[in-house]
């Protein structure tokens, strides 16, 4: 899963330290400005955003990609492996469910929208043409297997999305809590949670499946 880390703890840490899918926030900062093209009023991703922001998203993955396979071109030798894997674009959607409980919030007068506004999550889930694109212009490693990868059977009730919201919330709490506070974060997890039917009912419409970019690549 992307995590937010800041470049020069990135650049200073990553090389020879750990093996992070890394993104940094810094350069998302631009999609809370209400003066840019690429402001993302009232979400906190890019899943329906307008085509500025989607690109602002792209060009920041490519960015730190290319880091990070320079990080670990460092420490690998060459023909040596290195397999990954990264949540698929399904999981977009699945975002923004907590994107609308925090909106639910703005409109029961609970929460000031230019909190909402001002925050992005700075995650970006590649399909494998974006993962191609990068690996192939970084041109440190070549592709010996990718593949979406499907680890679940379908998902049919509405159990199985609450375990998704779960796992999502691990992930996404404590950027949560940094923005806006345990306690709002605490009732954004809450009401997503209750959410699981309409979730479920979506999951279902849309081929019901945990879907993951396997990515397997070989020094050169």
């Amino acid at each position: 899963m992307p995590v937010g880390l800041h470049r020069l703890m990135m650049q200073i840490q990553v090389p020879r330290i750990s093996i992070l899918h890394v993104v940094d926030p810094a350069e998302h900062s631009r999609v809370s400005d209400e003066k840019s093209p690429t402001w993302n009023k009232g979400l906190i991703h890019y899943g329906t955003s307008n085509i500025d922001v989607v690109n602002a998203y792209i060009a920041q993955f490519e960015k730190d990609m290319e880091i990070f396979f320079n990080a670990r071109a460092e420490e690998i030798v060459p023909g040596g492996m290195m397999v990954f894997i990264s949540p698929f674009s399904s999981y977009i959607h699945l975002v923004e469910f907590f994107g609308s409980s925090l909106m639910d919030l703005v409109n029961e007068g609970k929460l000031d929208e230019s909190l909402v506004d001002s925050f992005n999550l700075p995650m970006y889930f590649p399909s494998p043409q974006d993962m191609t694109k990068v690996v192939e212009k970084n041109g440190c490693f070549s592709i010996e297997k990718m593949e979406l990868a499907y680890p679940k059977s379908k998902l049919v009730d509405e159990i199985d999305a609450k375990t998704f919201i779960i796992n999502l919330r691990a992930v996404l709490e404590g950027l949560l809590i940094n923005h806006f506070g345990s306690k709002i974060a605490e009732e954004v997890c809450a009401r997503t949670l209750l959410k699981s039917e309409e979730i479920s009912t979506w999951m279902k419409a849309n081929g019901g499946k945990s879907c993951q970019l396997f990515v397997a690549l070989k020094r050169k």
